[in-house]
């Protein structure tokens, strides 16, 4: 590895950092370097993370979109695992796949992926929002 890489490396690093302790005080959580999203999961404040991602679309870095979508991924599974998941915050949750779904391709197939339903519930909602977004995809393909 040459030094001026091991410079770059060093510095993204450093940035990916920074922009995660930026996110985390932005929403009141402890900083974690890693597994952020999974021990900050909060059942309860699930719409306000979506909304922040939401409001904060154009502001947020792909970094931080991506500890956010893993965030909101383990706030929703919390919620549906301690039954604590309104009808209303489930369609929401349910919208923001679809509208976000390039964004959260990683976590849509890491969680999809996972096989102890009972542990992780989300499992099946999104095996079936999945299939069904990838029939919309094939169906619009066809027509066009």
């Amino acid at each position: 590895m040459t030094l001026l890489f091991q410079k770059l490396s060093k510095k993204m690093m450093n940035n990916a950092e920074a922009l995660l302790k930026n996110l985390s005080c932005e929403l009141g959580l402890a900083y974690e370097s890693q597994d952020w999203g999974i021990i900050n999961a909060d059942p309860k404040r699930l719409r306000e993370f979506i909304q922040f991602y939401k409001t904060q679309y154009f502001c947020l870095s792909a970094t931080q979109k991506f500890d956010l979508g893993e965030l909101i991924m383990a706030s929703a599974n919390e919620a549906i695992l301690e039954e604590l998941i309104t009808e209303e915050t489930f369609t929401l949750f349910l919208q923001f796949i679809r509208k976000y779904r390039k964004e959260l391709e990683y976590h849509l197939k890491y969680w999809s992926s996972l096989e102890d339903t009972e542990e992780f519930p989300i499992i099946q909602i999104l095996a079936e929002s999945v299939n069904k977004l990838n029939e919309v995809g094939r169906i619009s393909k066809k027509r066009s």
